[in-house]
Parts: C-alpha cells; structure tokens; sequence
C-alpha cells in the first residue's frame, strides 16, 4: 500500500522526512512543495510524457548557472495560490496584496530569464501558459500605500475591520477605495486562477 511505501509520510514519525518525499523535497516554494507530493501520490505512467520531463530535468541539471538563478529568484515568491484563495474568499490583507504583487514581478523575471536560456521544450511550453500579470502589479502598486503602518492599527484596542484597514492603506490619489479594492481583487482572481489551471 502506499502507507507501507512510505512515499509522503515515516509510518513511524507521521512526517516526510524518513519518507521518499523527504528525499526528494528540496522546493524553494510551498507550491512547489505540493506539487512534488502530488507527482508522488499521482505519478505518471505514459512513457513519451516522463521523457518530455525527463528533458527538462536533465537541461536544468545540466546548467548549473540556470538552475542557481531560477531557484533564488523561486526563494522569492510567496504562496501564490494561498494568496488567490484568499482573493477569492475576500480575506487579502493589504501586506499580503503587496507581498503578491512582489511575488508575481519575480514570476515575470523568473519567465525572461528561463525564455534566454532554455532549450527544453516542456519548459518552453510552460512558459507560453503564464499569463501577463502586469496589469495585477499596477493595479495593487497603485492602489496601496506600501509605508502604511497597518501592523499597529487598532481602534477600541481591537485590529480594525479588513475594510476599515484597506481605508487606511490605499493611496491618496484614489478616491473611490471600495471601486480599486473590487478592481485588483476579481482581476487578480480571474489572472491566477487562469495561471493555476494552466499550471496544473
């Protein structure tokens, strides 16, 4: 059974390491990190599409220079897909907006970078399917005051609402907050949730 193989978890300990996955997991991003479970738990069977991943395994293993630049540039970006779930639910704090926006700007030069130096055609067509963020990070750069102190921020001696927050933090030059806070939020979501599927 896949308990006995101990792919993901020690029988003994509960944890990955002692386990294949604690072997392998060497991820700079928590969706990395998800991602390798799931091509333990759900591993490939077609022979053409292993040695379509096997290519870029091997590219990347190769170039030395490559890999150390794609994955400090990995250590970066913050959990993307955890930051769309809370798009989605309508739970984004104004740092976590900002740490976004941070994270999706490193996506974009992690792309250029990869696009002038790869020759492999698996990450070549992944590539093509990251979506053009650039109108997300203008919208939040815009929109929110990156030297709010909104860690302090308190009224009656409780943390404020996450409207009442945003009012604090978005940009003097907007005057409709509740428009731009609608705007960044169901753009952003309809960009990463594309970028997810794509990704998957």
């Amino acid at each position: 059974t896949r308990r006995n193989l101990e792919l993901t978890e020690n029988m003994t300990t509960k944890k990955k390491r002692g386990a294949l996955l604690g072997l392998y997991s060497y991820t700079k991003t928590n969706m990395g990190a998800r991602l390798m479970r799931n091509f333990l738990e759900e591993p490939i069977t077609n022979t053409h599409e292993i040695n379509y991943r096997l290519d870029g395994v091997e590219e990347l293993a190769s170039s030395t220079i490559t890999r150390i630049s794609a994955m400090d540039i990995l250590k970066g970006i913050a959990d993307i897909e955890r930051l769309s779930g809370k798009i989605a639910y309508g739970s984004i704090m104004p740092q976590e907006l900002l740490r976004l926006s941070d994270s999706l700007e490193k996506v974009e030069s992690l792309k250029q970078m990869l696009e002038n130096s790869t020759s492999s055609q698996i990450i070549k067509d992944n590539l093509s399917k990251i979506t053009d963020f650039s109108q997300v990070i203008s919208l939040i750069n815009s929109a929110i005051d990156e030297n709010a102190n909104i860690i302090a921020l308190k009224e009656n001696g409780t943390l404020v609402s996450n409207d009442l927050l945003f009012g604090y933090c978005v940009s003097d030059n907007f005057d409709n907050i509740a428009q731009i806070y609608e705007e960044t939020c169901n753009y952003s979501t309809f960009c990463l949730e594309k970028f997810a599927k794509n990704i998957s």
